[in-house]
């Protein structure tokens, strides 16, 4: 039985009748953690995703009763749903649940809902396309990672159950971070931008041995997106690099692509479109990674719009990755350009001092340790390229000071730093001549 919320006056007590006292726990049920947690994802089902009480049983684990005072307490209905942000595509954690599949549900038995993403669609309130990355994580030793239960990952056949896990968001942007149990850990960041997600995804290698074949699967189910859920491939277009599906009128697309790519292909029973990337071979120690693209067009001229995406540059646009509590850059006062520079970074309290490394993969970071064992650590400094720094520091209060060079005069400030990440800018001006 699905009921929609909005339809509660009429359906209450029926269902207060019928579910209050129905187990309602499955392999889907995420249990939440605190009030915040629970009324974010009743938010999320309710408002956006169109979830009925018996869907959010599900996904909640309680009963129909619970839920519907819960809802009511937190003031949660059709008729409380706000705008969506106009500045950036809306995208959402999948609850569960509900499958994402229309068919060929016995390739996606028990879907786990922390790698995959609903992204709304600009013309359509109730639309959306969800993407599963990574589905699946291939190395030579075998099927690494699966999303679902299919067939045997390298950890089902030794008994292991990998533990569930959430998305996170930062500075609006989603991460999900996994650590296996042999020491590779994988992450993917998606940033939703005004037309467009901008996707990296990163594998490192902490095992003792070097790892190839590092293939990932990455789909887009087409469940909820109106217009493009036809159980076909005829709408769909792979070639350029990019993988394409149209609505059933022609007018509208989603298109998506990763850099480096394996290959590009649809499954017309779930219906699905992937653009499947493969890692460069990985050795001890290092990490690779992975640049992925998601927009959605309106209009019919599906060539030009590839080479309108293509020419952003989006397979060789700077990557960051951003982990420290500390975070923050240096500028020119004036211009707002980043400067390379040298930077002290040291506990106001005991005046130990630490090295900040760059935000950037390509970015560098050398540290310096002219005279260690100084009390206020003055010799001891990062010299950096000109992109973001980071630190992960203990809770405490530090002073930061950045110096580029005699053209430039020094720029310090106090800053207090937790658990949590914080964001700071020092401004360096111009010395005068």
């Amino acid at each position: 039985m699905q009921i929609r919320t909005s339809v509660w006056p009429q359906c209450l007590l029926v269902v207060i009748a019928l579910s209050a006292y129905l187990p309602a726990q499955t392999d889907q049920t995420r249990i939440s953690s605190s009030e915040s947690e629970l009324r974010g994802w009743l938010e999320n089902m309710s408002w956006h995703h169109g979830y009925g009480l018996t869907e959010m049983m599900q996904v909640t684990g309680l009963t129909g009763q619970q839920l519907t005072e819960q809802l009511t307490r937190f003031n949660i209905s059709d008729d409380t749903r706000p705008k969506r942000p106009g500045n950036r595509l809306f995208v959402l954690p999948y609850p569960g649940g509900r499958h994402p599949r229309i068919g060929f549900l016995e390739g996606a038995v028990e879907p786990q809902r922390e790698t995959k993403l609903s992204v709304f669609a600009p013309w359509d309130d109730t639309s959306y396309a969800v993407l599963d990355v990574p589905e699946a994580v291939w190395s030579n030793l075998g099927l690494t990672y699966l999303a679902h239960t299919h067939i045997d990952t390298v950890w089902t056949k030794q008994h292991v159950n990998l533990p569930k896990q959430e998305w996170k968001i930062v500075d609006g942007n989603y991460e999900m971070v996994r650590t296996l149990p042999n020491g590779i850990e994988f992450g993917v960041k998606v940033i939703p931008l005004s037309d467009q997600l901008r996707m990296k995804m990163w594998l490192t290698n902490r095992t003792q041995k070097p790892l190839s074949d590092l293939r990932v699967q990455n789909c887009i189910m087409l469940k909820g997106m109106r217009g493009f859920d036809q159980q076909t491939n005829d709408n769909k277009r792979f070639g350029n690099d990019y993988a394409a599906v149209s609505s059933s009128d022609g007018a509208r697309w989603i298109i998506t692509g990763w850099d480096p790519l394996h290959r590009n292909w649809g499954n017309a029973r779930c219906p699905c479109l992937h653009s499947d990337p493969r890692f460069p071979d990985c050795p001890p120690g290092e990490t690779v990674w992975l640049r992925g693209w998601f927009s959605f067009y309106a209009g019919t001229d599906l060539e030009e719009e590839l080479k309108r995406i293509e020419a952003t540059g989006w397979r060789t646009h700077a990557l960051h990755h951003v982990t420290g509590n500390l975070v923050g850059k240096v500028v020119d006062a004036g211009s707002e350009t980043a400067l390379p520079c040298r930077l002290y970074v040291w506990n106001e309290n005991d005046q130990t001092s630490y090295f900040a490394r760059s935000t950037a993969v390509a970015g560098s970071a050398v540290r310096h340790d002219r005279q260690q064992g100084q009390p206020n650590g003055i010799e001891r400094y990062t010299t950096l390229s000109a992109d973001g720094f980071q630190l992960d520091l203990p809770s405490g209060r530090y002073r930061v000071r950045a110096e580029y060079g005699e053209e430039y005069m020094p720029d310090e400030t106090a800053v207090e730093v937790g658990p949590e990440r914080t964001q700071i800018t020092l401004k360096l001006k111009r010395s005068k001549t």
